[in-house]
């Protein structure tokens, strides 16, 4: 009973705390492929469970909760290339709040579900775009804004699978804004108003 060492035939290691021959609470596993975690455990050590650290032979790291073998709770992902991911998350996916940055600089803060953004989300971009608005499965879907850095120009309206596509408004970094409809992407012949920077308007059907 107390701290003791396992070697297995196979290569494997265990360091921990021992009661009755059943490793308990905290303890360090190495694999023989080069994984590690150090933690806590439930039945026997078998399953991580409560709080720990597992580490990769390719050099990704996860640190926080674990249920049941599983990524579940708070936690944060860094992997060898650079990319971070700090936030919620639900039997091994992101799943809930949280922030992802990526190695490029781009980074993502909002609603995760099944390791895609869902729900309300803001978006900043390597070109120093922005996108903050809603998500579906992982594209710009619903009402969403985006601020293109180069030009100051704004998008402001309805999205459908990742492009401007409804209801929008469109305002130029003048201020001059044309309100319409917009598909895939494009502005759309039809009604709509369109404003000049001295706050005169024309509003009727636009070709």
């Amino acid at each position: 009973e107390g701290p003791g060492r396992w070697v297995g035939a196979n290569g494997n290691e265990y360091s921990g705390t021992w009661v009755a021959g059943v490793k308990v609470g905290k303890g360090t596993y190495l694999w023989s492929n080069g994984n590690a975690y150090e933690g806590e455990w439930k039945d026997g050590g078998t399953i991580q469970h409560g709080q720990g650290r597992f580490s990769w032979k390719n050099g990704n790291v996860y640190e926080g909760l674990w249920v049941d073998g599983k990524k579940t709770g708070d936690g944060v992902l860094t992997t060898a290339e650079g990319d971070r991911y700090e936030g919620q998350w639900n039997r091994d996916m992101r799943h809930g709040k949280g922030k992802q940055k990526l190695a490029n600089d781009e980074l993502y803060d909002g609603e995760w579900k099944e390791n895609l953004q869902h729900g309300f989300g803001t978006l900043y971009q390597k070109s120093g775009n922005t996108y903050a608005g809603e998500w579906l499965n992982g594209a710009k879907h619903g009402r969403g804004k985006l601020t293109m850095a180069a030009t100051k120009n704004v998008y402001d309206g309805s999205w459908v699978d990742d492009k401007e596509h409804g209801q929008g408004t469109f305002t130029w970094s003048n201020g001059e804004k044309f309100e319409g409809e917009w598909k895939q992407g494009q502005r759309q012949d039809g009604y709509g108003v369109f404003t000049w920077d001295t706050g005169d308007s024309y509003a009727g059907y636009w070709q």
